[in-house]
């Protein structure tokens, strides 16, 4: 059995291939999944879930908390057959890199070829996963970073080669990418 840490899950999987894996995944008729769950704890939420396709199942194990790092997890895959497990995962970092190519997937199917000029709203790592997975699908001629923060917008921008503004630009291609629940830059709500 293989243990796969963040680095060596984006290492093992590329945006490109992860987009491949769900174009062709969504094409084909699911099998029935178990039922996903959750279970509070002291600590925050476990939650758990459960899916099996082809010659393989696998579990993520979730757990959202109250303390610094707020998501953490693995996922487990097994041999469907044997459920001898094969590869034990980051799943945070298997979350980020599939959240976003789905929307890389769906864009590649809704956006026109021309669409080049991207923008994100968040600065945390999903943003930072939407622009490289933007990036695999379509030609981004530009990329602005618009945080609630600006020195974390700033430091994404530099970081990806973007530029870091304070409200929503001209873009073909809008990335939202964030759990704040108000709206505390640009024009007021």
């Amino acid at each position: 059995m293989r243990y796969l840490d963040g680095a060596a899950v984006r290492a093992a999987i590329s945006t490109s291939d992860a987009v491949a894996a769900l174009r062709s995944g969504l094409a084909a008729e699911p099998p029935p999944q178990p039922v996903r769950g959750s279970t509070a704890w002291t600590g925050g939420e476990l939650l758990v879930m459960p899916a099996e396709a082809g010659d393989v199942a696998g579990v993520k194990l979730a757990t959202v908390g109250r303390g610094p790092v707020r998501v953490q997890g693995v996922y487990v895959l097994f041999d469907a057959a044997t459920l001898t497990p094969l590869v034990v995962a980051d799943a945070v970092s298997l979350t980020l890199l599939r959240t976003a190519a789905l929307s890389a997937l769906a864009t590649d199917l809704l956006a026109p070829e021309s669409a080049s000029r991207l923008a994100v709203v968040g600065t945390g790592p999903q943003a930072r996963e939407h622009v490289l997975a933007m990036r695999a699908v379509r030609a981004i001629s530009s990329v602005t970073i618009i945080g609630r923060t600006p020195g974390r917008a700033e430091a994404l921008a530099d970081e990806l080669g973007a530029v870091a503004a304070a409200d929503l630009p001209e873009a073909d291609i809008v990335c939202v990418c964030t759990t704040a629940t108000t709206r505390s830059c640009g024009r007021p709500t």
